[in-house]
Order: C-alpha cells, then structure tokens, then sequence
C-alpha cells in the first residue's frame, strides 16, 4: 500500500542538543493511545511527549491578575479568625451538627 502523500506530523526537531532519557510512568491507556497515534502518524512516543513538553507555555513574567482578582487579592490576609472559628461559623451557617 502506497504512503500517505500528506504531510507529517512530526515536526522537523528544532534544537541540535543531544537527547537525554527520562522515564516515566504513565497509564496503560495513555500508551495505548499514544501508541496508536505514534503509529498512524509516522512519529514516536518519545518526539510526541517532547514536542507536547517543548509547547507548554512558559511564564517568564509574573502572572498577570484581572482586575475584579487583583482588588480581591489581600482582602483576607488581616483576618483574625482561626481556622476553627471559621468552620465553626459554616457549621452554623450551614446548620451541620
């Protein structure tokens, strides 16, 4: 059976460092998965995790907070309830006994 004339899906690597190993653990059905997807698009498992590990976002810059959360933020640091107190309060609140 002739090949696929689409492309593939496996990018060009873009760094010449070499590889290192790195195992890991994951579920039986992420490799199953993963293996199928390998296989229909002419890749490996080790490029698929290194291209999904490569296009996480990276945050050099602090997060940046809407403002609705930034008025919120700190509105608690001076609160002088314990937590025991609080969950006392939603105890009665709740009226759970």
């Amino acid at each position: 059976m002739p090949k696929s004339t689409r492309p593939s899906a496996t990018p060009t690597r873009r760094t010449t460092s070499p590889r290192q190993a790195k195992n890991l653990l994951l579920d039986p059905d992420a490799i199953a998965r993963g293996e199928a997807y390998s296989r229909e698009h002419d890749t490996t498992m080790s490029q698929l995790v290194s291209d999904f590990l490569r296009n996480l976002p990276v945050r050099s810059t602090p997060r940046e907070y809407t403002p609705a959360v930034t008025r919120l933020r700190g509105v608690a640091a001076g609160a002088r309830t314990s937590a025991a107190s609080h969950k006392a309060h939603l105890r009665d609140k709740y009226d759970i006994r």
